[in-house]
């Protein structure tokens, strides 16, 4: 039984507080809104939520999925932001959050902070931040969307994603929220720039299709990130994007070897190198699969820090059309495409001995830790990968 508490109505991304939780509840099962505490019964499992607070999604599953009563501060202050307890006791701790009467709560229950709740790694960004609560005023309305967008951005990604990206994409993203565009409307936008840019490259206008390549790269970060901000991610909009994303590299590199018009490149013919090119691509992609599948639960290029350096250059998308982008510019494109069939089978043979290592490790030891979990981003942060891959908890 879940009551929220109004008491702002400060929109943060287009959303009031009640309207971003009520979303973010709607993906958890066996829950019920009430609009009045009194409708929650002293035998109930009660969870209160003010609604002028930006809630991590893993604070609230801990809170709905939990079995421990407690209640969660506001690490810069003595607030309350939410409380898990039995229903007897719901009226009291709305009043005292009310009063920002922490005194009364302690009574009761135990409190702590997002900090204190030992939740770390979050696998769907790649991350090991501490979990963020973060109080919206009137004030810091602008301060807070930028907090939110920097929360939600993956901090183990390819170097063009990780440090080109994220200022244009966050001022597009506002302007997608202000024009009231959707995540699944740039997802398709960008799928047609993906036929733009292969029936380009099929032709040999590769300026034409870099352009709209790179812009189809852009959107495919935007879209993601207004999902998560505006609470709109859905099952199909998910399935839409990676499949988007999974099938058509690939396809723009044969279009690319297509538009060339010649049958060799440096001696090789150009049908060998787009064999090389698809083995390669494959063969990355299944050995993430499998080592998902039968040695972690998280993702290859977060086992050791050796493995999230190599993911910002590994044979992707964003990588390869730099490799193209530069031979165009130098006027080779046929090297363009060699480069990135060249960097797919040596990406493959990385990721190969990787998945080869980490099945050993895992005999020896038993199992497997991404390192993420192994450093404090405040206490390691004099070392250049922590201050890469991870991100300060914000101050006040």
């Amino acid at each position: 039984m879940i009551y929220i508490d109004t008491a702002s109505d400060v929109k943060i991304w287009g959303l009031t507080g009640k309207e971003r939780l009520l979303r973010m509840l709607s993906d958890f099962r066996d829950v019920v809104i009430v609009d009045d505490p009194d409708q929650i019964g002293d035998d109930d499992r009660a969870l209160i939520l003010r609604d002028n607070y930006l809630f991590d999604p893993r604070i609230l599953s801990d809170l709905v999925n939990g079995e421990n009563d407690y209640a969660v501060r506001y690490p810069h202050s003595d607030n309350i932001a939410a409380v898990r307890c039995q229903g007897k006791h719901i009226r009291p701790c709305v009043e005292a959050m009310a009063r920002n009467d922490m005194t009364s709560i302690e009574n009761v229950l135990d409190i702590v902070t997002p900090q204190e709740m030992n939740i770390l790694y979050y696998e769907k960004l790649k991350k090991n931040d501490p979990p963020y609560l973060y109080e919206v005023t009137g004030k810091n309305r602008t301060q807070s969307e930028k907090r939110l967008f920097a929360e939600v951005y993956k901090n183990v990604t390819d170097l063009v994603t990780l440090w080109v990206w994220p200022l244009p994409a966050y001022w597009m993203t506002r302007f997608c929220v202000r024009a009231r565009l959707s995540p699944n409307q740039l997802t398709l936008f960008g799928l047609v720039l993906v036929v733009i840019a292969g029936f380009a490259f099929w032709h040999g206008n590769f300026a034409t299709g870099l352009a709209a390549g790179w812009l189809m790269t852009f959107l495919d970060t935007v879209d993601g990130k207004l999902a998560r901000v505006t609470v709109t991610s859905s099952h199909k909009g998910h399935l839409l994007d990676h499949g988007i994303d999974l099938i058509h590299p690939p396809l723009w590199y044969l279009a690319w070897g297509m538009g060339l018009n010649q049958p060799l490149i440096h001696g090789f013919e150009v049908s060998t190198i787009l064999w090389w090119m698809f083995a390669g691509y494959l063969g990355g992609r299944l050995f993430e699969l499998a080592f998902r599948a039968w040695l972690a639960p998280f993702s290859m290029f977060v086992w050791r820090p050796f493995d999230s350096v190599n993911r910002l250059v590994t044979a992707r998308r964003n990588p390869c059309l730099i490799l193209l982008t530069l031979a165009w510019l130098a006027g080779a494109p046929g090297a363009g495409l060699l480069a990135v069939a060249l960097w797919h089978v040596i990406s493959t043979v990385i990721l190969g001995i990787r998945l080869l290592q980490a099945g050993l490790v895992k005999i020896r030891q038993g199992g497997l830790q991404t390192w993420l979990n192994e450093v404090d981003p405040v206490s390691d942060r004099s070392r250049l990968l922590v201050r890469m891959f991870t991100r300060l908890p914000a101050t006040e």
